[in-house]
């Protein structure tokens, strides 16, 4: 298995896709279109899907670790302060 996340060209898609993800939810709250709350529920709703979705795959290791970076950024959307 890869060392970290980043390692593979598969792993940085994923963190590319991770990284748009957050982005895309500070960009809806700086406009003011979402709260720090929703988005933080939107990331710890996928937190909780991944590992439900490899759990009898081969991976369900690696969606452990999946999750633990979506709840990680579950918490810097609630310390996130939008610049309105």
């Amino acid at each position: 298995m890869a060392s970290n996340l980043w390692d593979t060209e598969h792993d940085i898609i994923s963190g590319a896709n991770s990284l748009a993800s957050i982005n895309t939810l500070h960009l809806l709250m700086d406009k003011g279109l979402i709260s720090r709350e929703d988005a933080a529920g939107v990331l710890t709703k996928t937190a909780n899907q991944v590992p439900e979705g490899c759990e009898d795959g081969p991976d369900s290791e690696l969606g452990e670790q999946v999750a633990r970076r979506f709840e990680a950024m579950a918490a810097w959307c609630l310390s996130y302060n939008p610049s309105r």
